[in-house]
C-alpha cells in the first residue's frame, strides 16, 4: 500500500525474501447497508436496522452512537476460509451540505456469509455542534488502491458515477 523500500542487512548477513506476485481480484459487489445504534462509548452497537438510500436523523439520534455498515464481496478473498481484511482497502467518502468531500478509512467489523462488513462511525459529536441538513456518502473498496468499486444508492447512478446515499437531518418540533 505504501510502496516504501525497507532494508535490513543484519550487519552484512542479508536476508532473502520471496515476493508474491499474486494480485488479489477486484471487489465485485457491495451492498446490504444497515444502520447501527448504541449508547455510551460505542462499544456495543445493539440496535440494527436496514438503511434506505435516504435516511432521516433527528437530534435524539445524534445523542447516541451511530454507525453505517455495508458488505463487500471479493471472490477468493472474502470467500476464503481464513479471514484477511488487510487485503482489502475500504473508505467512506462523505460531504456535509455539498461541501468538499472527505475520505475516511472504514473499520472491518466482521464477516457475513461470504462477505466482509465494514463500518463508518458517524461523527455525531461534530454533527451536534454544527448546523447541517444533509450528508451525502458512499463507500469504496479496492484490493490494489488504483481501481475502486464504489457503492452508493441501490436505485440509480449519476453520469456513470454512483449516486451517493444521503442522511437528512430532521429538526425536532
Amino acid at each position: 500500500r505504501n510502496c516504501e523500500a525497507v532494508w535490513d542487512s543484519n550487519y552484512g548477513r542479508n536476508y532473502e525474501i520471496s515476493i508474491k506476485a499474486d494480485v488479489a481480484p477486484a471487489p465485485s459487489w457491495a451492498g446490504q447497508w444497515r444502520k447501527l445504534t448504541g449508547s455510551g462509548q460505542c462499544i456495543a452497537l445493539n440496535k440494527t436496522e436496514d438503511l434506505p438510500d435516504v435516511a432521516s436523523f433527528s437530534e435524539s439520534d445524534l445523542k447516541s452512537c451511530q454507525a453505517v455498515e455495508a458488505e463487500v464481496l471479493v471472490p477468493g478473498v472474502t470467500t476464503a476460509i481464513e479471514t484477511d481484511p488487510d487485503t482489502l482497502m475500504a473508505q467512506v467518502v462523505w460531504a456535509i451540505d455539498g461541501q468538499q468531500q472527505r475520505p475516511q478509512w472504514l473499520t472491518f467489523s466482521g464477516r457475513s456469509g461470504q462477505n466482509y462488513r465494514f463500518r463508518w462511525q458517524l461523527p455525531t459529536e461534530l454533527l451536534r455542534q454544527i448546523p447541517w441538513s444533509k450528508i451525502d456518502y458512499s463507500f469504496q473498496f479496492s484490493t490494489d488502491g488504483v481501481f475502486w468499486l464504489n457503492s452508493g444508492r441501490a436505485s440509480s447512478n449519476h453520469n456513470g458515477r454512483v449516486t451517493p446515499r444521503t442522511l437528512e437531518y430532521r429538526q425536532s418540533p
